[in-house]
């Protein structure tokens, strides 16, 4: 059960629930609200595009549906998570921009593989995956990781 609860509360806070029984802790309460929303937030971020989805499989085309907007989307998404992964952000920070980066792939795949390019749908969804994981395994290896505390500097000595 502890090992659950370090899911949703910092060490410090789980030992104030599970040992100390001290279920008031204003700091703790906050920081277990947070995670929960985010979590909840992730779980709704499932279901967002699911119905454009749908409504794509069921006509058999794309038409009316930008292939350039869904592809701006796919980056964007893309270098969101693939930063907050790197930079070791919790899960529940950016895990709807993961969920959102399948759902908007998904649509812009659909949009080529219903203009007839089978073959080319298939080579831009797997490129798209490559590049976010060429991207995630050469920021942990160049140490990118330490982007956050960098820009806190900067952004100080600014001030």
């Amino acid at each position: 059960m502890e090992q659950l609860a370090l899911y949703f509360v910092s060490p410090k806070c789980a030992t104030k629930y599970f040992i100390n029984h001290d279920f008031l802790d204003v700091d703790c309460g906050k920081e277990l609200i947070s995670k929960c929303l985010g979590y909840a937030i992730v779980v709704a971020s499932c279901f967002v595009k699911f119905p454009q989805i749908l409504k794509i499989l069921s006509a058999g085309n794309a038409q009316g549906v930008s292939f350039l907007s869904q592809f701006l989307d796919v980056i964007a998404c893309a270098a969101n998570f693939t930063y907050c992964f790197i930079a070791q952000y919790p899960f529940s920070a950016y895990g709807d921009a993961v969920f959102n980066f399948l759902q908007t792939l998904t649509i812009a795949h659909l949009c080529v593989f219903y203009a007839k390019k089978p073959g080319q749908a298939l080579l831009f969804s797997t490129a798209c995956v490559n590049n976010c994981n060429i991207f995630v395994l050469r920021g942990s290896a160049t140490g990118v990781s330490e982007g956050p505390k960098q820009f806190q500097y900067i952004h100080r000595d600014r001030c």
